[in-house]
């Protein structure tokens, strides 16, 4: 096995997704035929949903292994997301007959599930990965994701937080839970964690980006801007987050000009009242 190939899975594992990139990349160089490597990476383009990326890396794992049970499941995911509800149902089935017990085809069925109205049955998808000897961290993140988006958020913030503690060093993992405390109204809880993430990787953009987005929520202009735009200037990808993160920054600068022309009225009106 390849030490880029070691680093890329290493790496993947704590959610830091660019770097997983670079390293399975360049173990790719050293094998194209690594059927592991072009799963690994398929994954990480999943978690970062770049969905044509994820897509092409599990073609190029199944053309190397038709019965890649992990392809399998990330391109009925992408499928999912897609929309593609027959095609995705039928590549999770293909990968459940390989492998009954698989979390990864577990979870693959959840987000079917989810994405056609089933929550419920979606999360006991997602028990049932979670109950598997070896613990399929990406099950705990789905079921953190989805309590979330059906409005249970005590829930949520339990899961995730048992996440966070089980992968201290999983960036995703940290960011996720400090979007669900600050949307419970814990920013100074939510900020620690975020500082957290930046420890772990200073040149990871999200993490800069949810905190300039906390900071901004609680009236923290400056330091907001600051750190939204250093955000902006990390993330290279070109994804939907620099886009909101450029248009919050000139929110910001708007909201900033209009305090100081206030500022200079209630000068002005002292003077005249003096």
């Amino acid at each position: 096995m390849s030490e880029n190939l070691v680093r890329g899975r290493a790496y993947l594992a704590d959610g830091r997704y660019i770097p997983a990139r670079a390293a399975l990349n360049q173990a790719l160089d050293d094998d194209p035929n690594s059927v592991e490597a072009w799963v690994l990476l398929g994954d990480c383009y999943l978690q970062s949903e770049q969905d044509s990326q994820a897509l092409a890396a599990a073609d190029r794992a199944l053309a190397l292994d038709s019965q890649s049970v992990e392809a399998l499941c990330i391109k009925a995911r992408i499928l999912a997301y897609q929309k593609d509800f027959p095609e995705a149902t039928k590549l999770c089935e293909a990968a459940l007959a390989l492998s009954p017990t698989s979390p990864a085809a577990l979870v693959a069925k959840g987000k079917i599930m989810s994405a056609t109205g089933r929550p419920e049955a979606a999360l006991a998808l997602y028990d049932q990965a979670l109950a598997a000897p070896e613990l399929y961290f990406n099950a705990l993140i789905q079921k953190a994701l989805l309590l979330n988006e059906m409005g249970r958020a005590n829930e949520s913030l339990l899961v995730a937080k048992r996440a966070a503690d089980i992968r201290p060093t999983h960036i995703t993992a940290q960011l996720m839970l400090a979007t669900f405390l600050s949307e419970s109204g814990q920013q100074s809880e939510a900020l620690k964690v975020t500082e957290h993430a930046i420890s772990l990787d200073p040149n990871d953009y999200r993490s800069w980006a949810i905190k300039g987005a906390i900071l901004s929520g609680i009236g923290r202009l400056r330091e907001a801007r600051e750190a939204l735009q250093r955000s902006a200037n990390l993330n290279t990808e070109g994804d939907s987050m620099k886009e909101d993160v450029q248009e919050t920054i000139a929110d910001i600068n708007k909201e900033q000009n209009r305090r100081r022309r206030r500022g200079f009225w209630r000068t002005v009106g002292n003077l005249i009242n003096s």
